[in-house]
């Protein structure tokens, strides 16, 4: 099993949304993991600082999160300014992520692997993780 882990402040949604979905959204490597063939393939990703996210352009205060309480009429929104200011920050990654990967067991199984934390501590470091640097990953911050 490997661990990756991603800083995520100061870097914006799509960055990590592209680079954990990807890794953590391999379907091959998914369907192994259900069969029992290849377990030492199965990727983690810890995402911490997810409070300190950069959304671009007037997103913070224009994006917004629906869901529904199952009573007639009970639509709910709320901004990702006051999900990032309010008590669980780590969820505008975590549906980020979500989004990107497909719908069912697969899915399921694959969110299970990621793993984001609001600040710069987690419970993971006796996994030894390895960095991964996401601006590095960038070919136009290789100017």
């Amino acid at each position: 099993m490997r661990q990756h882990a991603i800083n995520g402040s100061h870097r914006t949604i799509a960055d990590h949304q592209t680079i954990s979905g990807g890794i953590i959204g391999d379907q091959h490597a998914l369907a192994k993991n259900l069969c029992g063939n290849a377990e030492g393939h199965r990727k983690h990703i810890i995402v911490v600082n997810a409070e300190k996210v950069r959304l671009t352009g007037n997103k913070r205060n224009q994006k917004t999160y629906y869901w529904h309480t199952g009573y007639p009429g009970g639509i709910k929104s709320r901004t990702a300014d006051k999900i990032l200011d309010g008590r669980f920050p780590a969820r505008v990654i975590e549906k980020a992520v979500e989004r990107m990967i497909p719908r069912g067991p697969l899915g399921r199984n694959a969110m299970r692997n990621l793993h984001v934390y609001a600040g710069p501590d987690h419970p993971h470091e006796a996994q030894q993780p390895t960095a991964l640097d996401v601006a590095g990953m960038n070919p136009k911050n290789k100017r």
